[in-house]
């Protein structure tokens, strides 16, 4: 058996469908572009109930008692860190909305690895190269805990960029 887990990031609120939510919460790029954020903190299975059982955290989190209080720092500081480095062209749009699901592990000692792109409309991958970016540039995560042990999680988190009017 495995030992990845799921946990579940998302730039949408309902995050299995194509559509755009009518009433989003966007972030907005340095260059002025828009995502969409959740309205909830990061979303886990239920592999991490247990007291002694944590779900991978930033280091910054990790000061937090609750659960709640740590998903919701996690999910601050992912999208805090896509806003704040991510870099787009107009030019790379070759369609109004460009959207893919990030898959990816966080592994036994908090790394992010096996990073892939699924269900992509990116077809000259100029948004994946740059999540690719960014993503190695969140700050240190510490894995998630089970049973006393660092397990590896398995992350997926959809992506929808809206071309600039």
């Amino acid at each position: 058996v495995s030992q990845s887990r799921y946990c579940l990031l998302t730039l949408c609120v309902n995050c299995f469908s194509q559509e755009i939510p009518e009433k989003k919460d966007t972030l907005i790029t340095k260059n002025g572009y828009e995502f969409i954020k959740p309205k909830t903190a990061l979303e886990n299975d239920t592999i991490f109930n247990s007291p002694n059982e944590i779900e991978p955290r930033f280091l910054n989190c990790d000061h937090f008692t609750h659960k709640e209080h740590r998903s919701k720092c996690f999910s601050e500081i992912f999208y805090e860190t896509i806003q704040n480095n991510i870099r787009l062209k107009k030019s790379w749009f070759h369609t109004e909305i460009i959207k893919f699901d990030v898959v990816f592990i966080i592994n036994k000692l908090g790394e992010i690895e096996g990073i892939s792109f699924v269900e992509s409309n990116d077809e000259n991958h100029k948004f994946e190269n740059e999540i690719l970016r960014v993503l190695k540039k969140m700050p240190k995560i510490l894995p998630g805990i089970k049973n006393g042990k660092a397990v590896k999680v398995r992350c997926k988190f959809p992506v929808r960029f809206n071309l600039p009017k």
